[in-house]
């Protein structure tokens, strides 16, 4: 299993050129073995950048520990390039299929809540929820738009202390979809943890170099939401929803899965708006020059000179 890491000078260059790490191997009826990492480097010639390259044997959970621990500990406070992390490859590698089995869990339990409505409504929503993402199915489920509202409002209307805004926002009233499809239960892992779950899932779906602690948070946190799920469907299947509550299921998913569909149209117009624009190569390369500046907060762009024209269009 591999490490490399990209140096762009040669500032840490001679205490890293010492670096060793020796690490246990423990093979099952076999007694424990102590090896060295193998550690290599490469300098590019005619500059200052340089690398490391660092290998332990094994490609198992104790590996991957082990590699993690070299990062965290005697690298990562030096900022290099990761160019490979087979750690946090393998790690990614394992966490992905409790992540598919969330996402699964979580359709499984949003699909049964309905059962019991008769009508067309149903297979719409189903069909509606498939074609949506992770991030578009938590703002449906855990976002409620007038408790959101409301706290815009109270942030803006003047300033104030802790303490106030506090007291304000605990008078507010939330009720998100998933209170009406799960109730207000104790102990709800999935909601009150949603947003560490959707930033853990990010991780494993995008690679992020996670390390090995974070492995095991990840890892903990999905199981104990895969059992909330697992419990909750449970219910449905015991104890099936009645025709009303099926029919409030159905109508809150339908309400939320076409308000973000409006949001979507809207985007699409937009865009086939700007598609229609012909814009010449020196307005298109003051355009970037307009963006890049505007997205630098606090920048002075009095003496930039960009076409009036342009600006106002």
């Amino acid at each position: 299993m591999l490490l490399v890491f990209l140096f762009l000078d040669k500032a840490n260059k001679e205490g890293l050129r010492n670096f060793s790490y020796r690490y246990e191997t423990v093979h099952k009826d076999k007694p424990t073995e102590y090896k060295d990492a193998q550690i290599a480097y490469h300098d590019f010639e005619g500059t200052d950048k340089w690398t490391i390259r660092i290998e332990i044997s094994g490609e198992n959970e104790i590996s991957a520990k082990h590699l993690s621990r070299i990062y965290e500990q005697y690298f990562k406070l030096h900022n290099p390039i990761v160019l490979v992390n087979e750690s946090a490859a393998y790690l990614n590698k394992k966490m992905y299929p409790l992540v598919n089995e969330f996402e699964r869990k979580l359709r499984e339990f949003l699909y049964l809540r309905m059962t019991l409505y008769t009508g067309e409504k149903p297979k719409k929503v189903v069909e509606k929820l498939e074609e949506k993402d992770f991030g578009e199915i938590f703002e449906m489920l855990f976002v409620d738009e007038d408790f959101y509202k409301q706290y815009k409002m109270l942030v803006t209307k003047r300033p104030s202390s802790k303490s106030y805004f506090m007291s304000e926002l605990a008078q507010m009233t939330e009720r998100t979809t998933w209170d009406l499809l799960v109730g207000i239960v104790p102990n709800d892992y999935v909601k009150d943890h949603f947003l560490e779950l959707t930033e853990h899932r990010n991780d494993v779906m995008h690679a992020h170099n996670i390390s090995y602690e974070k492995y095991k948070r990840q890892k903990n946190s999905f199981q104990k939401a895969i059992t909330f799920l697992n419990t909750e469907i449970e219910k449905l299947i015991t104890y099936p929803v009645s025709q009303e509550d099926a029919e409030i299921a159905v109508d809150a998913l339908y309400d939320k899965l076409v308000s973000i569909g409006k949001g979507f149209m809207k985007a699409v117009d937009l865009t086939q708006q700007i598609a229609t624009i012909r814009i010449s190569p020196e307005k298109i390369e003051q355009i970037n020059k307009f963006l890049t500046i505007c997205g630098q907060a606090a920048i002075d762009v009095s003496g930039v000179d960009f076409d009036e024209e342009l600006v106002e269009q």
